[in-house]
């Protein structure tokens, strides 16, 4: 879950897994990375991902962006709504614009995501996540007893691939380079607003998103974007 003006999250790797995933997820740390296939300086940030990927208590997630499509190469993955949503996090970062590579952790700090050892303290120093018991079905996702933000929070569903792609970049300032990717996101779903008045009841979803392959909830705080559950 993630407090009201945030973006959370939640994945699970298949329809029948959801609700495992959902309760018991191990990862207490989220990490976002900010990325373009055709920025120079991103492959690093791209290797950092896949490093911390192999952590069981670090969920990430690689978001797309587009602003550099026009230096010759468009990312496979870029959306426009990924570079809207980073930008949309800067000022809550006290960041005066976007940039590529970007890391962010658990929504609340932010360092430039080829410094390995950066991230690293900022993990170190994070607060792990916590959130409230989240069941799951085909229609509904009910919030049920465990730690609850202070504030309304809003209930996401993120789709992104759980497996390593490689991509050949055929033009642009990694022209020849094959770009291993993880994590990717292809896609944020707003299931719904939640608030302490709300606990218990039902966040009724589309039934199309069961059909997605991989999906994964969180929780964030108003006026703020940092996550506070999963």
């Amino acid at each position: 879950m993630i407090p009201k003006s945030a973006c959370p999250l939640w994945p699970a790797d298949n329809r029948s897994d959801l609700g495992r995933k959902a309760r018991h997820s191990a990862a207490s740390y989220t990490t976002y990375g900010d990325t373009i296939q055709g920025c120079s300086s991103c492959p690093p940030a791209n290797a950092n991902l896949i490093k911390l990927s192999k952590r069981d208590d670090v969920l990430t997630l690689s978001f797309s962006v587009t602003y550099w499509d026009y230096l010759g190469w468009r990312d496979s993955f870029g959306k426009q709504v990924f570079t809207e949503r980073q930008a949309a996090y800067e000022p809550a970062l006290q960041q005066s614009g976007s940039y590529t590579p970007q890391m962010i952790v658990n929504g609340a700090t932010t360092t430039v995501g080829n410094d390995y050892a950066e991230i690293n303290r900022l993990l170190s120093q994070a607060k792990p996540l916590k959130s409230p018991l989240l069941s799951l079905n085909k229609t509904s996702v009910s919030v049920g007893r465990g730690p609850i933000p202070a504030g309304p929070a809003d209930v996401w569903l993120v789709r992104y691939d759980p497996n390593l792609v490689e991509v050949p970049v055929a033009r642009g300032e990694n022209s020849g380079i094959t770009l291993p990717h993880i994590h990717v996101v292809h896609e944020l779903i707003h299931l719904g607003a939640w608030s302490l008045e709300r606990r218990g009841d039902l966040l009724h979803v589309c039934p199309d998103i069961w059909s997605l392959q991989n999906s994964h909830p969180r929780t964030k705080c108003p006026r703020r974007s940092d996550i506070v559950g999963k």
